[in-house]
């Protein structure tokens, strides 16, 4: 069969960010903002066959056709579809755009921040899409080109077993609900600890992620946290570095001593423009700036 690659990538483009060109009119250019501005996030997909975004190849009638025999069907992965839907549904809704080329607003007030469910659901919306488009001749719910799919390494972000070793999945103490528990594992050779003798579990033993209750049934007992002496006091107390050091006068007493010790200074005082110019007057006429 022929072979089709497809890559993705994701790219953020700010109303306000400094690029290398700009419209002008008449020469003149809007003046730029401080800040970047609030910004969409672009997921697409090209290939060298269809170019960026499939191309035109994805007209409405075509979209009508992949919206019917989308209907009454769940995404593969139901629970990342459950995450990115805000209606918690794992069901395939209607597309009203080429899925090729996702706008996405991001951000803690827009739709979030793109992670694992947002791909996994925008992959599935392009097959359908592909499908519909290059129907297999024996089986018509598949592609008749063989696909192969490119990611962007950034699209797993926050992805991880659902029981896998994660802080977040561990509890310091037993008890709680709602946290799924986390997998065992078994030591089988010496590649699965470390260097560190003392107090490590032997070659074969099991290493359990959650806290087991004892033999009758009961609470196990929680865990022994040991916390740090205090550090001893010293007995020598530490000296003070700015102990005995005088502070330089502030520049607004500095400049009435100054006119105070003779009005005539006033003018001179008055148009200097740094501390170290008063500080000089002063000096000259005997005052002393500390």
């Amino acid at each position: 069969p022929i072979l089709i690659r497809f890559g993705q990538d994701e790219t953020i483009k700010r109303a306000y960010q400094l690029n290398d060109c700009s419209w002008t009119i008449d020469g003149e250019r809007p003046e730029r903002k401080k800040g970047l501005g609030p910004g969409i996030m672009i997921s697409g997909f090209t290939s060298r066959e269809f170019g960026f975004g499939i191309g035109s190849l994805l007209t409405a009638e075509v979209l009508e056709k992949v919206n019917r025999q989308r209907e009454g069907k769940s995404y593969a992965d139901e629970d990342a579809a459950k995450e990115r839907n805000k209606n918690r549904s794992a069901e395939k809704g209607p597309l009203k755009e080429n899925p090729f080329v996702h706008l996405f607003r991001y951000g803690v007030t827009g739709s979030g921040y793109w992670g694992y469910a947002d791909t996994v659901c925008q992959l599935e919306d392009c097959y359908d899409c592909l499908v519909v488009l290059f129907p297999d001749e024996n089986d018509g719910s598949k592609c008749k080109y063989e696909l192969q799919f490119e990611f962007d390494s950034s699209s797993g972000h926050l992805k991880k077993l659902e029981t896998g070793l994660a802080a977040t999945n561990m509890g310091c103490y037993f008890g709680g609900e709602g946290k799924v528990a986390v997998r065992e594992t078994v030591l089988k050779d010496e590649s699965c600890v470390g260097e560190h003798e003392e107090g490590r579990l032997p070659i074969g033993s099991t290493h359990v992620g959650s806290f087991e209750n004892k033999a009758d049934g009961s609470d196990p007992d929680p865990p022994v946290v040991s916390k740090p002496a205090n550090p001893p006091l010293l007995d020598t107390p530490i000296p003070n570095q700015f102990e005995g050091k005088q502070k330089n006068k502030k520049r607004g007493d500095l400049a009435n001593e100054i006119i105070g010790h003779d009005p005539r200074l006033r003018g001179m005082v008055d148009s200097c423009r740094t501390v170290k110019e008063v500080q000089a007057i002063a000096t000259s006429v005997g005052i002393d700036i500390q």
